[in-house]
């Protein structure tokens, strides 16, 4: 964890939200967010995991977070609770707030720890905030929404709270998505280069098979000329690969296993590429004409 991050953005959040309190934030006096247990290949665009990383530069899957005035209470397994114990004396140090680690044994789906969380909103008498989309993502979060609702309690929408929070990026954050960028723009240029020899080789080519090495090549930066970390680098969405008159500018398009189409001109190829590095998020869209 980078602990000056940490403790500068932590004190930007919390100046945020009690300026904006009432319009922002909605009233909330407590902030409860957390995310499910992660999926093999699932790619999660959650303003939970983005405060995660923003905050503690990791992403806490299972991991169920409480901010309050004056405390931090966090419900989470293994090493990402020694994670946040290790941050316990400078939250308290940098940003006077206390860090409360409620431990979630293995095996366990953590209801039992999430109700600490249930009895610091009783007992403080919170106004709770969530983001509405996220207030069923993961056991712990859909337990604590699911008992709040169940006592009529009104769960306030902190969304666009913590957007705005988040939104100025430092110095930090503003290299992480240049290099972002980078990985774009080489794979971009890659997928550019493939669809040029195709071309020029009259060579068969579907979407789905460019779409695929295009990915591996973002995947593996060292292909592409860039040294960064494999482990650092991710893609946004499957690399989008369209042509032959049949285009959806969505991102959740897909790569069909149709040929590509540059027979008649002018044919036209469009391409969609997002890459992920440290989290950061670059996207490039361009349409090439085939004459």
């Amino acid at each position: 964890m980078d602990e000056g991050a940490c403790a500068r953005r932590m004190k930007k959040m919390y100046a945020e939200w009690r300026e904006m309190r009432e319009t922002r934030f909605n009233g909330a006096t407590a902030l409860v967010v957390g995310t499910g247990a992660n999926k093999e290949d699932d790619l999660r665009y959650l303003k939970a995991v983005a405060l995660e990383v923003w905050l503690f530069s990791y992403e806490l899957p299972d991991t169920l977070l409480m901010f309050t005035d004056g405390a931090i209470h966090v419900v989470a397994g293994g090493k990402k609770a020694a994670l946040m114990e290790n941050a316990k004396e400078m939250l308290k140090r940098e940003c006077g707030l206390d860090l409360v680690v409620y431990v979630k044994p293995k095996g366990e789906d953590g209801t039992a720890q999430a109700k600490e969380i249930l009895n610091a909103i009783e007992a403080e008498k919170l106004v709770v905030g969530m983001v509405p989309k996220e207030k069923n993502e993961g056991t712990m979060m859909t337990s604590v929404t699911a008992a709040l609702e169940a006592a009529g309690t009104e769960i306030k929408d902190i969304s666009s709270g913590l957007a705005h929070a988040m939104a100025e990026k430092d110095d930090k954050e503003v290299t992480t998505l240049k290099n972002a960028v980078a990985l774009v723009s080489k794979g971009l240029s890659f997928a550019v280069r493939e669809m040029e020899g195709a071309i020029e080789d009259e060579k068969k080519l579907t979407h789905a098979k460019l779409s695929e090495m295009t990915e591996d090549a973002v995947l593996s930066p060292t292909t592409l000329g860039l040294k960064f970390d494999e482990g650092d680098c991710d893609i946004c969405y499957p690399p989008i690969i369209q042509s032959g008159g049949e285009y959806d500018l969505r991102y959740s398009a897909e790569s069909s296993a149709a040929k590509l189409h540059y027979a008649s001109p002018p044919a036209v190829v469009h391409m969609s590429i997002g890459a992920r590095y440290t989290q950061y998020c670059a996207n490039i869209g361009r349409t090439y004409m085939v004459d």
